[in-house]
């Protein structure tokens, strides 16, 4: 009996010789060899950024004890996290390759066409984007506008304000929208009465070529209802100047 081709996987070759007794003869015969299985351990895909290209994705093997390729059997990856199968082909062709499936995450969005909505009152403004690779994938901000008036409205006319909301993200654009003002009622429009108070002048009165100079008389402040009384008083002190006047001045007869 001899054998060829037995060392490596694949088809070997048997060969039997009988030269005794009553069988006479040669017989060959084939039989396959199996490449021994290969171990790869666990494989892991790290997250794919900003690509849907197979080709980007980078598989790793805890067992790495045989060189050989892994690679996705897919030809496209979907946005989000999904299942996808792997293969391992061995350098070696005596050890079988081996299969299985891995889960990638893929963060490339295809964003639509993003979308504004005001809230009822104009108290606030959302934005908002879905992927159209995945409609799981949402983005979404709501802020509060600012608020501009640009006509005051009056009791007889409406007035006009502009809202501008301005988002944080940069795939959303600043929205703005004028809106109407109400007329004001005229309590609102009426301003507070302020009260004032008068001041009178300051009278001073003096007699001329006289010994002596009599007291300057001074009128208190007075309010509006007491203007009235203010003549007469100043009349009153304007003949009592005089008559001191005309007493400081005696005869030269005496």
């Amino acid at each position: 009996m001899s054998y060829a081709h037995n060392v490596n996987a694949g088809t070997a070759t048997v060969t039997i010789t009988c030269e005794e007794g009553n069988f006479i003869g040669t017989q060959t015969a084939t039989f396959r060899i199996a490449p021994a299985p290969c171990s790869v351990g666990t494989v892991t895909a790290a997250v794919v950024k900003d690509s849907l290209n197979p080709a980007d994705v980078v598989l790793k093997r805890t067992d790495t004890s045989r060189p050989g390729r892994l690679a996705l059997k897919e030809t496209k990856l979907s946005c989000g996290t999904n299942t996808y199968h792997w293969t391992f082909t061995p350098k070696d062709a005596n050890y079988a390759s081996s299969s299985g499936t891995v889960k990638i995450t893929a963060t490339k969005h295809a964003w639509g066409k993003p979308t504004y909505t005001w809230a009822k009152g104009d108290g606030s403004c959302a934005a908002k984007r879905v992927c159209s690779n995945n409609s799981k994938h949402v983005e979404e901000e709501t802020v509060k506008p600012v608020r501009k008036v640009t006509t005051e409205p009056t009791t007889e006319h409406t007035g006009k304000a502009t809202l501008t909301a301005t988002f944080r993200n940069g795939a959303f654009k600043t929205q703005s929208k004028e809106i109407t003002l109400p007329k004001l009622s005229k309590t609102s429009q009426a301003e507070a009465a302020k009260s004032s108070t008068a001041t009178q002048p300051t009278y001073t009165s003096s007699a001329s070529n006289s010994t002596s100079t009599s007291d300057a008389y001074k009128l208190p402040a007075t309010s509006d209802s007491a203007q009235p009384v203010a003549p007469i008083a100043i009349a009153g002190m304007v003949v009592l100047g005089l008559g001191m006047a005309i007493r400081a001045r005696k005869p030269s007869w005496r």
